[in-house]
């Protein structure tokens, strides 16, 4: 091949990755998108409510992909298939919705470049303090091994307990059919929103074999409608009408292959 050819093809195939990168990502552009290089696991959070002495329960498995870029500097990488945890409540009640993420504010969340965590620790620290797993420290020389750690933590069973303030956003609808009617729960007074003779009774996260969950888009049946826009019908980048329905999106509710 001529050295024009070659500048050309070169060029040819920065195009394409950057006409690409919008729709694929930088790891799979990057030649990282088989799960040979990343530790996958399920984790599974379950919750108890005792609601006017009735126990309800709920649970939701999500899958987890763990994996390291190395450009364009060496970081650790997560990306998640699943969907919030959703808890009805019973006959007159609003249900209780454990979303995958914590609200994000910003205006770089609005302009859709924000990243979004899953609460004060990710599931991984959670679980890894769980299971008495050491946290991986780099040590002067070698690189820190993440993925002996990512093996690990995924052979582990059992539940861990958690508290309130340690799971990702809680939010219910006043009306289930309307994503405007958003609202934010406390997780230290779920009564004030959901109303009296509710309290949590336990709270559990664990490593599972069970199938990622699904089934939320037709309890939320305007969750596809809302795929390109924020809940109270804005588009990223504009400004919301200041509600709660402003601050989320559907990836709060879903996210991969749903």
């Amino acid at each position: 091949m001529s050295t024009l050819a070659s500048v050309t093809f070169a060029f040819s195939a920065l195009v394409a990755a950057y006409l690409l990168l919008p729709h694929f990502g930088l790891p799979m552009l990057l030649g990282r998108s088989g799960d040979a290089d990343a530790v996958i696991y399920r984790y599974k959070l379950t919750i108890e409510l005792e609601v006017d002495g009735e126990i309800k329960r709920g649970s939701s498995v999500v899958e987890v992909r763990n994996y390291t870029v190395a450009f364009p500097e060496s970081a650790v990488r997560h990306g998640i298939t699943g969907e919030a945890l959703y808890l009805d409540l019973g006959p007159g009640r609003k249900p209780l919705i454990v979303l995958l993420a914590k609200r994000d504010q910003s205006a770089a969340f609005r302009e859709g470049k924000a990243y979004r965590g899953w609460g004060p620790e990710q599931p991984n620290a959670i679980l890894a303090r769980g299971y008495n797993e050491a946290w991986p420290t780099p040590k002067k020389g070698e690189s820190t091994d993440w993925f002996g750690f990512w093996q690990r933590l995924a052979g582990h069973r059992g539940a861990v307990e958690l508290s309130p303030d340690q799971l990702p956003e809680l939010v219910t609808f006043a009306d289930v059919s309307n994503p405007k009617s958003a609202q934010v729960i406390d997780p230290g007074r779920i009564e004030v929103v959901l109303g009296p003779g509710v309290r949590w009774q336990r709270i559990s996260i664990e490593i599972t074999d069970e199938p990622v969950s699904s089934g939320i888009k037709e309890r939320l049946t305007w969750l596809s409608a809302y795929s390109d826009r924020l809940l109270d019908g804005h588009r990223p980048g504009q400004l919301g009408d200041g509600s709660v329905a402003s601050t989320l999106n559907t990836t709060y509710f879903y996210r991969g292959g749903h």
